[in-house]
């Protein structure tokens, strides 16, 4: 009786459907990591235009800060120094008429900066508001 339950145990190797399932929870694995890189790196582009973007509205408004800011809007080509293109867009808005206005009283005027990718047809990356002295015969 001693015979018929001895189990032949030949564990030499490894059998070929032991490497297979090795390999394919191995390939699992690999796959669930390389995607989170992916996102990662994507994330990472992304973030990186968006800060370029800000530096190129710090650029439009030292220029606009260096001259006399212009009554209708204006689109510009921006340059930084990381080599991306922008395109910018710079709107002066109106100054409310009421006579208590803080920035009536300070003789300012509301600027605001938008930052686009390649044109001016979809959304701003960037925008931002900021003010101007207004022009002694404004």
């Amino acid at each position: 009786m001693g015979d018929f339950l001895k189990i032949d145990t030949n564990e030499a190797g490894v059998s070929l459907l032991e490497t297979l399932a090795a390999i394919t929870i191995l390939g699992i694995i690999m796959i669930t990591f390389m995607s989170v890189f992916s996102q990662a790196a994507l994330f990472s582009s992304r973030a990186e235009t968006e800060l370029t973007a800000v530096h190129a509205a710090e650029i439009v408004l030292s220029d606009v800060r260096n001259e006399a800011p212009q009554e209708n809007d204006s689109t510009r080509e921006v340059t930084t120094g990381e080599g991306h293109d922008f395109t910018a867009e710079v709107r002066l808005e109106e100054t409310p008429e009421e006579s208590d206005s803080r920035e009536a009283q300070l003789g300012l005027q509301r600027l605001h900066i938008l930052i686009y990718e390649d044109d001016t047809t979809g959304a701003p990356l960037y925008d931002t508001y900021t003010f101007v002295e207004e022009e002694s015969g404004s």
